[in-house]
């Protein structure tokens, strides 16, 4: 069972893309907040972190980020934008945007949100109602009635302060690294983003520089249940990288335990 899905950016400056994505998201967290002098600090005394950053939520509500530097450049139109919904009173103007790197993303006014959050990963498809039933399907996300849309369910995790728990395995321990140092919020993970599919007859031609990863209680029965709906495997060794029936990559990972 997939329990959480988190998100991951390619880029060639992980810091100004942790600082930018941490406070356009209201993400509390302490490094996307800290000044140029206290990450370059951090940098020099933590040297195993180059090229590496993560954005996460202490109140477990938002959604993990994962932050590497690659080598490849930017080149075209991303395949894979954000929407970012703000309340009617942010002031931050609605539209078409761009981070410091050009990954473009949408924010749009919604006055039922009381603060500012991701509420769409949003995929260029050349088949959208498609691309929504896989993913629907192997995230355990629910189609909306437009057949181009699924949304996340309602959280049904809980934080014991050292793992997660889920009762789709009452006895397994869930473990991700962002729960490390977090604080107890109204809800593990109930600010989750849907996933929204956009019609665009161009194929996919490079890869994505942003991705899901995949958090499971089973990576390898995961595996192939992805595979049985239509996922290929790219990599399997080191990382675990299948890529949708349209190409667009994403990782399967997961670590648990029997519980004691």
């Amino acid at each position: 069972m997939i329990w959480l899905v988190q998100l991951a950016f390619d880029c060639h400056d992980p810091d100004a893309i942790t600082a930018f994505w941490g406070r356009l998201l209201d993400y509390d967290s302490e490094l996307a907040h800290q000044t140029p002098e206290e990450v370059a600090r951090f940098r020099a005394d933590h040297p195993q972190f180059d090229g590496r950053g993560r954005i996460d939520d202490r109140l477990l509500r938002r959604m993990p980020v994962y932050i590497q530097r690659v080598p490849e450049p930017k080149v075209t139109t991303n395949r894979v934008r954000l929407e970012v919904a703000v309340p009617a009173d942010d002031g931050s103007p609605a539209g078409e945007h761009s981070d410091p790197e050009g990954n473009e993303y949408r924010v749009v006014v919604d006055p039922s949100v009381p603060t500012r959050r991701l509420s769409s990963i949003i995929f260029d498809a050349l088949d959208p109602k498609g691309q929504a039933a896989f993913w629907a399907t192997a995230t355990g996300y629910t189609l909306d009635q437009t057949g181009t849309r699924c949304n996340p369910p309602v959280s049904e995790l809980t934080w014991t302060g050292q793992s997660f728990s889920h009762p789709s395995a009452p006895d397994r321990d869930l473990f991700h690294v962002t729960g490390s140092g977090a604080a107890h919020g109204p809800a593990p993970y109930d600010l989750i983003p849907a996933f929204a599919f956009s019609k665009n007859d161009q194929p996919k031609t490079t890869k994505n520089r942003i991705h899901v990863d995949l958090c499971s209680t089973d990576a390898l029965a995961d595996r192939e249940r992805l595979v049985e709906l239509g996922a290929t495997i790219l990599h399997w060794n080191g990382d675990q990288v299948l890529a949708d029936p349209e190409g667009n990559e994403f990782c399967l990972g997961g670590r648990s335990r029997p519980r004691d």
